[in-house]
Protein backbone atom coordinates (compact mmCIF):
# COMPACT_ATOMS: atom_id res chain seq x y z
CA UNK A 1 0.00 0.00 0.00
CA UNK A 2 1.39 3.34 -1.04
CA UNK A 3 1.00 5.91 1.71
CA UNK A 4 2.15 8.85 -0.35
CA UNK A 5 3.10 11.78 1.87
CA UNK A 6 1.68 10.32 5.08
CA UNK A 7 5.00 8.93 6.28
CA UNK A 8 6.90 12.16 5.66
CA UNK A 9 4.08 14.22 7.20
CA UNK A 10 4.09 12.03 10.31
CA UNK A 11 7.87 12.23 10.58
CA UNK A 12 7.71 16.00 10.18
CA UNK A 13 4.99 16.23 12.86
CA UNK A 14 7.13 14.15 15.21
CA UNK A 15 10.20 16.30 14.66
CA UNK A 16 8.35 19.63 14.92
CA UNK A 17 6.69 18.61 18.18
CA UNK A 18 10.06 17.95 19.76
CA UNK A 19 9.93 14.16 19.67
CA UNK A 20 13.01 13.22 17.69
CA UNK A 21 12.87 9.47 17.43
CA UNK A 22 12.85 6.96 14.65
CA UNK A 23 9.38 5.53 14.23
CA UNK A 24 9.02 2.38 12.13
CA UNK A 25 6.90 2.99 9.04
CA UNK A 26 4.43 0.26 10.04
CA UNK A 27 3.71 2.15 13.30
CA UNK A 28 2.65 5.34 11.50
CA UNK A 29 -1.11 5.28 10.88
CA UNK A 30 -2.28 5.73 7.34
CA UNK A 31 -4.68 8.63 7.82
CA UNK A 32 -6.37 8.69 4.44
CA UNK A 33 -4.99 5.56 2.78
CA UNK A 34 -8.40 4.15 1.77
CA UNK A 35 -11.06 6.80 1.09
CA UNK A 36 -13.96 4.42 1.72
CA UNK A 37 -12.58 3.43 5.13
CA UNK A 38 -11.84 7.02 6.16
CA UNK A 39 -15.36 8.11 5.27
CA UNK A 40 -16.78 5.21 7.24
CA UNK A 41 -14.69 5.79 10.35
CA UNK A 42 -14.27 9.57 10.23
CA UNK A 43 -11.05 11.29 9.38
CA UNK A 44 -8.54 13.07 11.53
CA UNK A 45 -10.54 16.25 10.92
CA UNK A 46 -13.31 14.93 13.18
CA UNK A 47 -16.71 13.31 12.96
CA UNK A 48 -19.13 14.12 10.17
CA UNK A 49 -21.06 17.37 10.61
CA UNK A 50 -24.35 15.47 10.40
CA UNK A 51 -23.46 13.47 13.51
CA UNK A 52 -22.91 16.59 15.62
CA UNK A 53 -26.13 18.10 14.31
CA UNK A 54 -28.05 14.91 15.17
CA UNK A 55 -26.48 14.86 18.65
CA UNK A 56 -27.64 18.42 19.29
CA UNK A 57 -31.16 17.62 18.12
CA UNK A 58 -31.24 14.44 20.22
CA UNK A 59 -29.97 16.38 23.26
CA UNK A 60 -32.81 18.84 22.77
CA UNK A 61 -35.24 15.92 22.53
CA UNK A 62 -33.85 14.43 25.75
CA UNK A 63 -34.24 17.82 27.41
CA UNK A 64 -37.91 17.96 26.37
CA UNK A 65 -38.58 14.43 27.66
CA UNK A 66 -36.66 14.96 30.91
CA UNK A 67 -38.26 18.41 31.31
CA UNK A 68 -41.76 16.99 31.00
CA UNK A 69 -40.94 14.39 33.65
CA UNK A 70 -39.37 16.96 35.94
CA UNK A 71 -42.33 19.29 35.52
CA UNK A 72 -44.78 16.51 36.34
CA UNK A 73 -42.91 14.93 39.26
CA UNK A 74 -40.83 17.79 40.69
CA UNK A 75 -42.88 20.87 39.78
CA UNK A 76 -41.68 24.20 38.43
CA UNK A 77 -38.51 24.35 40.56
CA UNK A 78 -37.47 20.90 39.40
CA UNK A 79 -38.00 21.97 35.79
CA UNK A 80 -35.99 25.15 36.40
CA UNK A 81 -33.12 23.12 37.93
CA UNK A 82 -33.16 20.77 34.95
CA UNK A 83 -33.08 23.72 32.57
CA UNK A 84 -30.13 25.39 34.30
CA UNK A 85 -28.05 22.22 34.46
CA UNK A 86 -28.95 21.26 30.87
CA UNK A 87 -27.71 24.65 29.69
CA UNK A 88 -24.49 24.20 31.62
CA UNK A 89 -23.87 20.75 30.17
CA UNK A 90 -24.67 21.85 26.62
CA UNK A 91 -22.19 24.71 26.96
CA UNK A 92 -19.71 22.18 28.35
CA UNK A 93 -20.32 19.97 25.32
CA UNK A 94 -19.60 22.88 22.98
CA UNK A 95 -16.39 23.54 24.95
CA UNK A 96 -15.45 19.89 24.56
CA UNK A 97 -16.00 20.10 20.79
CA UNK A 98 -13.63 23.07 20.63
CA UNK A 99 -11.00 21.24 22.71
CA UNK A 100 -11.20 18.15 20.50
CA UNK A 101 -10.97 20.32 17.39
CA UNK A 102 -7.81 21.94 18.80
CA UNK A 103 -6.34 18.54 19.61
CA UNK A 104 -6.99 17.18 16.13
CA UNK A 105 -5.47 20.16 14.32
CA UNK A 106 -2.05 19.42 12.84
CA UNK A 107 -0.63 22.69 14.20
CA UNK A 108 2.57 22.21 16.21
CA UNK A 109 1.90 25.17 18.53
CA UNK A 110 -0.50 23.41 20.91
CA UNK A 111 0.87 23.43 24.43
CA UNK A 112 -0.25 20.44 26.50
CA UNK A 113 -0.02 22.45 29.73
CA UNK A 114 -2.27 25.28 28.55
CA UNK A 115 -4.76 22.82 27.11
CA UNK A 116 -4.73 20.81 30.35
CA UNK A 117 -5.29 23.92 32.43
CA UNK A 118 -8.19 24.98 30.20
CA UNK A 119 -9.83 21.57 30.53
CA UNK A 120 -9.33 21.57 34.30
CA UNK A 121 -10.78 25.08 34.71
CA UNK A 122 -13.80 24.18 32.59
CA UNK A 123 -14.47 21.03 34.60
CA UNK A 124 -14.15 22.97 37.86
CA UNK A 125 -16.61 25.54 36.49
CA UNK A 126 -19.10 22.78 35.65
CA UNK A 127 -18.68 21.28 39.12
CA UNK A 128 -19.23 24.70 40.68
CA UNK A 129 -22.40 25.13 38.62
CA UNK A 130 -23.62 21.76 39.88
CA UNK A 131 -22.87 22.75 43.48
CA UNK A 132 -24.59 26.13 43.11
CA UNK A 133 -27.66 24.53 41.54
CA UNK A 134 -28.05 22.01 44.35
CA UNK A 135 -26.82 23.80 47.48
CA UNK A 136 -27.42 27.51 46.83
CA UNK A 137 -30.49 27.55 44.60
CA UNK A 138 -31.94 24.47 46.37
CA UNK A 139 -33.01 22.79 43.16
CA UNK A 140 -33.92 19.13 43.33
CA UNK A 141 -30.76 17.01 42.93
CA UNK A 142 -32.67 14.55 40.75
CA UNK A 143 -33.66 17.24 38.26
CA UNK A 144 -30.14 18.72 38.26
CA UNK A 145 -28.60 15.30 37.59
CA UNK A 146 -31.16 14.69 34.82
CA UNK A 147 -30.19 18.03 33.31
CA UNK A 148 -26.55 16.97 33.34
CA UNK A 149 -27.57 13.75 31.57
CA UNK A 150 -29.06 15.24 28.41
CA UNK A 151 -25.85 14.71 26.41
CA UNK A 152 -25.51 11.16 27.73
CA UNK A 153 -29.10 10.51 26.70
CA UNK A 154 -28.40 11.95 23.27
CA UNK A 155 -25.36 9.70 22.84
CA UNK A 156 -27.44 6.68 23.86
CA UNK A 157 -30.18 7.61 21.38
CA UNK A 158 -27.52 8.02 18.66
CA UNK A 159 -26.09 4.58 19.52
CA UNK A 160 -29.51 2.96 19.18
CA UNK A 161 -30.09 4.90 15.96
CA UNK A 162 -26.79 3.65 14.56
CA UNK A 163 -27.65 0.05 15.49
CA UNK A 164 -31.11 0.19 13.98
CA UNK A 165 -29.97 1.94 10.79
CA UNK A 166 -26.44 0.73 9.95
CA UNK A 167 -26.04 3.25 7.12
CA UNK A 168 -26.88 6.17 9.45
CA UNK A 169 -23.35 6.45 10.90
CA UNK A 170 -21.91 7.32 7.48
Amino acid sequence: MDRGGVESAATMALTTSGIRSRVPSDMIPAVNADPSESSRLGTIAGPPAGLLRRLRIEALGCYVVFGAGALIFEGFWGFLGLTCSALVVMIGHLWLERIVDRLLQPAPGISPWSLGIQVFVRLVAMGAALGVAIYVARFSPVSVILGFSVIVGAVMVEAVYSLVRPGAAE
